[in-house]
């Protein structure tokens, strides 16, 4: 019952145009104020004591050394290597994209980095070469899963110190998902720009 009131106070909140991390917080302090006995002090104690991690100096270096390569243009030797390697196949600017997202996520470990420094190049030239720009759009903005998946993922090191366990172990679990998923992706846009003549 409890949880359906959080839940209905977000969903509440959210109908009246609120942004939705101030909904989140909003319903889920209201609950711990005025459903439970739990002192204010105690709530912000633990939510500080969860930020106090050796492992989370990670984080802002990551996100700094993704706005660096960014700057300076390292994304484009990372599209042409992609092209070099997959350009050929059908599909091929399709392809580079996903190529290109995996390997600049390998990087920075972030997704929002990796859309937009390889989204502001591949988007325009898969226009250019006669995909949709809804479709080129689209799988960029798909293709930025692998920032939050393939090592170093930020998100992934978040989780590990969250959850106590080892960051190390987490991020080599997701190596093989993250590469599956990459595999699954280029084979569907293959055979997708095949039967759309995309890039033809």
């Amino acid at each position: 019952m409890d949880a359906l009131l959080v839940i209905a106070g977000f969903f509440a909140l959210l109908a009246f145009g609120v942004p939705i991390a101030v909904s989140l917080i909003v319903s889920a302090l209201g609950y711990i104020l005025f459903m439970t006995d739990i002192p204010v002090i105690i709530v912000a104690q633990q939510a500080l004591a969860g930020t106090d991690a050796f492992t989370l100096m990670a984080v802002p270096y990551f996100i700094v050394a993704g706005a660096l390569m960014q700057a300076a243009g390292i994304s484009t030797r990372i599209v042409a290597l992609a092209r070099s390697l997959v350009g050929w196949m059908p599909g091929g600017l399709a392809v580079v994209t996903i190529l290109a997202s995996m390997f600049f996520a390998t990087m920075t470990g972030a997704g929002a980095a990796t859309t937009a420094a390889v989204g502001g190049m591949m988007i325009p030239a898969m226009v250019k070469d006669g995909y949709h720009r809804g479709y080129a759009s689209a799988l960029q903005a798909s293709a930025g899963v692998f920032g939050p998946i393939l090592p170093p993922s930020v998100l992934m090191i978040l989780y590990a110190v969250a959850a106590e366990v080892s960051v190390g172990d987490m991020l080599i679990a997701g190596i093989i998902p993250g590469l599956l998923i990459g595999i699954v992706m280029i084979g569907f846009v293959m055979i997708q720009s095949q039967r759309m003549k995309f890039g033809t």
